[in-house]
């Protein structure tokens, strides 16, 4: 049974799915060494570790090791355009050095799953964090601007507009005392 130890299916099990089979083994082996066990205490022990050996989940996750690689380099991905996009956000300094952890554990040949999920969620939680500081970032530098006229699409002229007003309030003005 310790031999289980060295499967996939252990290594890369969650850390739940370990304490119940280390548990079990435990178990197990104080059953065995007991000379005055029952053979129901035996049964039982040999069943609780069948179960806990059944329930090792991560050859099961271990076949997405792939899957896992591939969603931390899309991240890793995403990330660096969004640095090119955003270079002078609060936060790059912080961002770039988890880029460069989890591009370690991607190309680590030894990475399990539980590592390349841990390198995936560190980095995912560091770019969020860095998102808010890009949007700091940029309030800071729209209240630093002046103010700006929206954009209508219309070139005329503001102030040739403001003339021709002026003189056809002027036009009208006249008339209406030439009527009077």
């Amino acid at each position: 049974a310790n031999e289980a130890k060295e499967t996939p299916a252990y290594k890369d099990a969650t850390a739940e799915k370990k304490d119940a089979f280390d548990k079990a083994l435990e178990e197990a082996e104080k059953v065995a060494a007991d000379k005055n066990a029952t053979q129901d205490q035996v049964d039982k022990a040999a069943s609780d570790l069948k179960k806990a050996t059944e329930e090792l989940d991560g050859d099961k996750k271990a076949e997405n090791t792939a899957d896992a690689k591939k969603q931390l380099q899309d991240l890793i991905e995403k990330i660096e355009n969004a640095i090119k996009e955003n270079p002078n956000a609060k936060g790059t300094d912080t961002l770039k050095e988890m880029l460069e952890k989890a591009k370690k554990q991607l190309v680590d040949p030894n990475a399990t799953l539980a590592d390349l999920r841990g390198a995936y969620s560190k980095l995912d939680d560091a770019y969020k964090a860095w998102m808010n500081g890009a949007k700091e970032t940029a309030d800071a530098t729209r209240k630093s601007e002046p103010a700006k006229a929206p954009k209508t699409g219309d070139e005329a002229d503001f102030i040739a507009l403001m003339t021709l007003l002026v003189l056809s309030s002027g036009g009208l003005l006249a008339l209406k005392r030439k009527e009077n």
